[in-house]
């Protein structure tokens, strides 16, 4: 590659980062998306048939990028929000703030203080980014977007996972137990969090949709259901269970509750 390719890629480069940047600044939905796909986007470039928890790949390097990315992005948009209201910042976002701020500090005696710093790196741009989610989350009308934001991003990653067993079956498997489905996550637990988390979105889901969409949705969760038991992942079934208890329980919907105590 000469020079003047390499200065063509690189103005590329710049150009698209400031161009989905103010795009962000201007709908941060476009932010909430490009996060929520990050530890997704890291896992596809660790290689088949190993832990892939040992070393950093590409794709870590991407993950971590992304996210200090769209921290940044959230921390102008949290700036532009204070300057057109008068509003404190939340005592919860205080004490995340604090819990950081000993994060950070921890470095200095940690065992392995270039990880540590890492993690709290990290930690700050998703701090930087819940900022900005909360100076655009104004309304119920942003919180119901947000919810169907992670809704796509379901359906989404449901429909690549299932479509893994085919197309990257040597992956889709874990490699210590190849009867334990991991997908194109880095472990089977990983697979069992990201299923034991999209319940509940899809059951806020099911309860706003018409007859058709609802099938749908049944059709998915089973599907997601599925995979889930594919896993292998106990500890996410069990929190699962009592996700989905609690949730009938404050519906009060007293004869599905009894089915699932059953």
């Amino acid at each position: 590659m000469d020079a003047l390719t390499l200065i063509v890629l690189i103005g590329i480069i710049l150009l698209t980062i400031v161009i989905i940047t103010i795009w962000s600044l201007k709908r941060y939905e476009i932010a909430v998306s490009l996060l929520g796909l990050s530890p997704w986007l890291s896992t596809l470039f660790i290689p088949t048939n190993s832990d892939g928890l040992l070393e950093a790949t590409f794709g870590s390097y991407l993950r971590i990028s992304l996210l200090i990315w769209m921290g940044m992005v959230g921390v102008i948009q949290y700036i532009r929000f204070r300057l057109s209201h008068s509003e404190k910042l939340p005592l919860h976002f205080v004490l995340i703030g604090i819990f950081l701020l000993f994060a950070l500090t921890s470095t200095t005696y940690s065992i392995d203080p270039k990880y540590t710093l890492i993690r709290s790196c990290s930690l700050i741009a998703l701090f930087g980014f819940l900022l900005g989610l909360h100076s655009w989350l104004q309304d119920d009308q942003r919180f119901e977007k947000l919810l169907n934001i992670i809704f796509l991003l379901i359906c989404f990653i449901t429909i690549i996972d299932t479509m893994s067993m085919v197309i990257f079956p040597d992956r889709a498997w874990w490699w210590e137990a190849n009867s334990r489905f991991q997908g194109l996550w880095t472990h089977p637990n990983t697979m069992g969090s990201v299923c034991m988390i999209s319940y509940p979105v899809l059951l806020w889901k099911y309860s706003r949709c018409s007859s058709f969409k609802k099938s749908m949705i049944m059709l998915l969760t089973i599907i997601l259901a599925s995979l889930h038991f594919l896993t292998g992942s106990r500890a996410s079934f069990i929190a699962t269970f009592l996700g989905i208890f609690v949730w009938l329980y404050f519906q009060k919907k007293k004869i599905k509750l009894m089915l699932l105590s059953e």
